[in-house]
């Protein structure tokens, strides 16, 4: 594979680093063999760093903590979450919406999964696994930083929201309603 300096998904390595960024397994074998291996890895596209965007906002689920430069970053929310259909769920041959032998993968921000709570009819239990446990009632995040007190970053918090809560809004996809006589035709 040539080398593409001006792709930077591209990144050539000076050194046997290369064959790490690759997980190539290289302590059982001779200086000789491990030098041709990175010749051959060192002008291979550099495997990407897993991204975690949401599905719904379109925005990352990666968040950071702290003042690290550069910041730390860690996955919050559902992330890579499947479901899978079977037949009896397979619409128009039966009562569901997803079709069988199909399996969905999806990621949803801690925002989107916050909002997606508050539309639930019936709210989903919160457990604190934290300081001693317990079950409590959900409370959407925008009401919780606004009661407490404690809470340091509610300008951050509140931008970050409404950013979020902006992209979420989209317009539905036309539906083409098909008509059904009363054969079933």
């Amino acid at each position: 594979m040539p080398k593409n300096k001006s792709n930077p998904a591209f990144k050539h390595h000076t050194n046997y680093g290369v064959l790490d960024v690759f997980n190539v397994p290289t302590k059982d074998l001779p200086e000789e063999a491990v030098h041709i291996l990175a010749e051959a890895y060192r002008c291979m596209p550099v495997p990407p760093t897993p991204v975690h965007d949401c599905n719904w906002c379109g925005e990352t689920c990666m968040l950071s903590y702290g003042a690290e430069s550069p910041p730390r970053m860690y996955r919050h929310g559902l992330i890579d979450a499947q479901v899978s259909g079977g037949y009896e769920s397979t619409p128009g041959n039966g009562q569901g919406a997803l079709d069988d032998c199909s399996s969905y993968k999806f990621s949803l921000c801690e925002f989107c999964l916050d909002h997606l709570f508050t539309q639930f009819k019936i709210p989903p239990t919160v457990s604190e696994y934290g300081s001693g446990g317990g079950e409590y009632p959900f409370t959407p995040a925008a009401e919780r930083v606004a009661k407490d007190d404690w809470r340091r970053m509610k300008t951050e918090f509140f931008t970050e929201y409404s950013r979020r809560a902006e992209k979420r809004c989209f317009e539905a996809p036309p539906m083409k309603v098909v008509s059904i006589d009363d054969n079933g035709t």
